[in-house]
C-alpha cells in the first residue's frame, strides 16, 4: 500500500481563514491610502500654485510702473515703501484658457484654491535711501468655498513665507 500524503480538512481550514484574515486587514487600509495619497495630491498642487505666484511676485521690476502706477501680478497689487500691509484674497481657477484668467478676485463655480497673500511693504532703513524686501506670506487652502479664517470647513492648507527683494 502507497502512503499519500495531503493537507487534512483542519489545516486547510485554519489555512484559509488565516489568508482571509490578512485579506480584510489589507483590504481595511484600501481606504486609508486612498485619502493619503488624495491629500498629497492636493497639497502638492497648493505648493505648485504658491510657487507659481511667488515667481510671478518676484519677478516684478522695483518702482512703478511707467505710467506712475503700482504693480498688479495675478490680480494682487504690489505695495511700495510707505503703504500699509495689506492682505489680498484671490482664488485660482481650475480651468482658464490664458493666464490672464488663472486667477480672479471674487469667488466663481470654477475656483479650486483660496490664496491669501499677506504683504508687509518695504520699509526704509538708514538716511541712505537703503530699503528692507517686501514680505509675503502665501497661504494656499482647498476648497475655495471654505474660509480660510475658521479652518473648519477647510480640507487642507499650505502656508509659505518669502522675501521680495525689489530695492
Amino acid at each position: 500500500m502507497k502512503s499519500t500524503s495531503a493537507f487534512s480538512l483542519v489545516e486547510v481550514t485554519l489555512a484559509l481563514g488565516i489568508a482571509s484574515c490578512c485579506l480584510v486587514v489589507l483590504v481595511g487600509l484600501l481606504p486609508v491610502g486612498l485619502h493619503s495619497n488624495r491629500v498629497s495630491f492636493e497639497e502638492t498642487e497648493a505648493l505648485n500654485v504658491a510657487s507659481g505666484l511667488i515667481a510671478d511676485l518676484q519677478s516684478v521690476p522695483r518702482g512703478l510702473t511707467s505710467t506712475g502706477q503700482r504693480w498688479v501680478v495675478d490680480q494682487l497689487e504690489i505695495p511700495e515703501v510707505g503703504d500699509a500691509a495689506s492682505t489680498q484674497t484671490i482664488y485660482q481657477m481650475e480651468q482658464f484658457s490664458n493666464a490672464a484668467q488663472r486667477f480672479s478676485t471674487s469667488l466663481q463655480s470654477g475656483a479650486r484654491y483660496r490664496v491669501v497673500v499677506k504683504m508687509t511693504p518695504p520699509a526704509k532703513i538708514g538716511g541712505a535711501g537703503q530699503k528692507t524686501a517686501t514680505m509675503a506670506q502665501v497661504t494656499v487652502s482647498w476648497p475655495a468655498v471654505a474660509d480660510n479664517t475658521t479652518r473648519s470647513q477647510s480640507a487642507g492648507s499650505v502656508q509659505t513665507f518669502t522675501a521680495l527683494e525689489r530695492n
